[in-house]
């Protein structure tokens, strides 16, 4: 969804500044470029809003993947000490096997939000 938001934000200042490169002289000879600049800084503001939106969500997807991986690591490091029957040894494999877990799901998600900034 990343991607659809910031092409379609996109795709109207790239459009916007093809079509006025190719009608300069047309701009130029009818003294319309404040009216140009004003129409690009509206769709350039409205791309830099997208692209923001874009990474402020991106931000706040691993901010809320921290805390539920810190969590869920406390709870198996918890159910650990609580329970007497397991040994030190499972105790580390249970802990190393979730952060693998753990660091695997992040970096799933962290390369599906980071192909989004490919322009």
């Amino acid at each position: 969804m990343n991607n659809i938001l910031l092409n379609s934000a996109k795709s109207p200042v790239m459009t916007y500044v093809t079509s006025s490169l190719e009608g300069l002289a047309t701009i130029r000879s009818s003294r319309g470029q404040s009216t140009v600049c004003r129409r690009f800084d509206a769709r350039q503001d409205a791309h830099t809003r997208a692209h923001y939106l874009n990474i402020a969500v991106s931000s706040a997807f691993g901010l809320w993947l921290d805390l539920v991986s810190v969590i869920f690591v406390a709870f198996v490091t918890l159910d650990c000490a609580i329970n007497p029957d397991i040994t030190t040894g499972k105790v580390g494999l249970a802990i190393t096997q979730v952060k693998t877990v753990i660091s695997q799901s992040q970096e799933i998600s962290f390369d599906n939000l980071n192909s989004s900034y490919l322009f």
